[in-house]
C-alpha cells in the first residue's frame, strides 16, 4: 500500500502565535488562524476545512512528488490577477512513502473545541 505524507506551513496563513493557559495553570504556545481571513470553511457542525490542491512537483533530494496549495472559492479565485494567483503561497508537500504503514484513521472529526469567548484573552479550554 502507497503512503502519501506531507508536511503543511500553518505560518504561511495571516497568523498570530499566542500564549494561554490550560485548565491546569500550563501556559502553552499555539497558533491563532482567523477562518473568514483564511479563505477557511467552517461547516454547520462547527468544523474548519482547509480545501487544497496538490501539483507534481518532483524534487527527489527530499522525495518530495507535490506541491500543496491551498484551492480558493471559485469566485475569489475568478476576481484575482494571474500575479496574484502567482503569488498565493505553497502552504507545504506531500511525498509518496511506501516503508511505512497506514495510520488508523481518526474517528473524531467532527469534535471542535469550544469557543473562546469574545476578547480571545480567556484561558483555553482543555
Amino acid at each position: 500500500m502507497t503512503l502519501i505524507s506531507g508536511k503543511i506551513n500553518l505560518t504561511k496563513f495571516k497568523h498570530a502565535i499566542i500564549t494561554r493557559k490550560t485548565k491546569s495553570g500550563e501556559e502553552i504556545e499555539g497558533i491563532f488562524i482567523p477562518i473568514e481571513m483564511n479563505d477557511l470553511f467552517k461547516s454547520e457542525k462547527g468544523n474548519v476545512f482547509l480545501d487544497i490542491v496538490a501539483f507534481d512537483s518532483v524534487n527527489k533530494q527530499y522525495k518530495q512528488t507535490h506541491a500543496v496549495k491551498q484551492s480558493l472559492p471559485k469566485e475569489k479565485y475568478e476576481a484575482m490577477s494571474e500575479e496574484e494567483r502567482k503569488q498565493t503561497p505553497f502552504l507545504g508537500h506531500l511525498n509518496t512513502d511506501t516503508g511505512r504503514e497506514e495510520a488508523a484513521p481518526s474517528t473524531q472529526m467532527e469534535d471542535s473545541f469550544e469557543d473562546l469567548g469574545e476578547s480571545g484573552n480567556e484561558d483555553l479550554p482543555f
